[in-house]
């Protein structure tokens, strides 16, 4: 995978840093007003998260990457307050629009992505966090792509896989053209495709149908839809095909 890069800014960790610690006050102020239990040790597992997140737009590579892979092993705690720097940085580049603000976003969704593509299964997505994620597979930079795709192709929690497929139903309802949204589908077919051949049976949709039965019926109506104008959509009928290929010979050897 190339490398990835961080901008000269003044100070990206601490610019990152300040957003976390808002988010965190949100979060005890909230806790507060619900009357919830405060854990000691939770709060210190928090606020190492919240710096492992502040050292993914670091300038220190080693230190970059190594926040990446601490992050990982967190697991579930850390699904949150990641995807919460995610979104606060990309707001917060859609609005400056600055050298500083943009690099903190990229870094801060390649490591986000990178650290959940790494963590042991089963994660847990809500349906807001499942959408968010499921965007990604369409980000600008091939490295967040690469990583999202491959944390949702290895998904197990069924709920979660679920949230995503209707996630990427949606995102496919209202793609554009190949220019604009050919990353997008071209990795909804590879994801699609990976959970109709290697989902085990018994996760299952709210109807009991089987999730990968699902996704097979879903990756052949899109497939068809594609071919109807098939443009610039070369890749991603070859791989529907390919992948329906292999679910049928695996079908027929059942």
């Amino acid at each position: 995978m190339p490398e990835d890069h961080s901008a000269a800014v003044t100070d990206p960790v601490k610019w990152l840093g300040s957003r976390m610690d808002v988010q965190q006050q949100q979060q005890q102020q909230q806790a507060i007003r619900t009357e919830a239990s405060t854990d000691p040790a939770e709060d210190s597992r928090q606020q190492k998260i919240a710096a492992l997140i502040a050292q993914l737009v670091t300038t220190d590579t080693p230190l970059r990457r190594n926040a990446r892979s601490q992050l990982a092993i967190f697991r579930q705690p850390a699904v949150t307050p990641m995807l919460a720097a995610v979104r606060e940085t990309a707001l917060a580049a859609e609005r400056e629009r600055s050298p500083t603000t943009e690099n903190v976003a990229y870094n801060t969704r390649l490591g986000a992505m990178t650290a959940l593509s790494r963590m042991l299964q089963p994660i847990t997505l809500d349906q807001g966090q499942a959408t968010q994620v499921a965007a990604l597979i369409g980000a600008p930079d091939a490295d967040t792509r690469i990583a999202t795709a491959d944390f949702l192709m290895n998904l197990e929690n069924a709920s979660t896989i679920q949230n995503v497929f209707d996630a990427m139903s949606a995102l496919l309802d209202k793609h554009q053209g190949p220019q604009e949204s050919g990353n997008l589908v071209k990795n909804s077919m590879g994801i699609l495709g990976t959970w109709a051949r290697v989902l085990r049976e018994d996760i299952r949709a709210p109807d009991d149908t089987p999730i990968k039965e699902q996704a097979r019926r879903e990756l052949e109506k899109r497939k068809k839809k594609l071919e109807e104008n098939p443009t610039g959509w070369d890749q991603s009928i070859g791989i529907a095909k390919d992948h329906l290929q292999r679910t049928s010979t695996q079908r027929a050897a059942r």
